[in-house]
């Protein structure tokens, strides 16, 4: 995710508040998501998981129910978090939630 990911977000979020944009856009009458809330979100559909108190040792590798930590395992946990991110980023399943 990264860098180009906080872009991402960044700009997902900056097009849900500005009204007018030419083409399809993120702009949400009742809600303006910051980064962070867009984050916690992508978090919570990779992980399953609504409190973030364990995201840093799943990002770290950390198998939570062995506790052992791996390389392989870390790849794999920012794997699935790129892939809720663009979930969370997509607009038709943005705009279907609020219909």
């Amino acid at each position: 995710m990264g860098e180009k990911g906080r872009r991402r977000l960044e700009d997902f979020s900056r097009g849900a508040v500005v009204a007018g944009l030419p083409g399809p856009s993120p702009r949400n009458a009742f809600l303006d998501p910051g980064p962070d809330q867009l984050l916690r979100v992508a978090v919570a559909v990779a992980f399953r998981r609504a409190r973030l108190q364990h995201v840093y040792s799943v990002l770290r590798g950390k198998n939570l129910e062995t506790g052992k930590v791996t390389a392989a395992r870390r790849q794999e946990q920012f794997d699935r978090l790129a892939q809720a991110h663009t979930k969370v980023l997509d607009l038709t399943s943005r705009h279907e939630f609020f219909q």
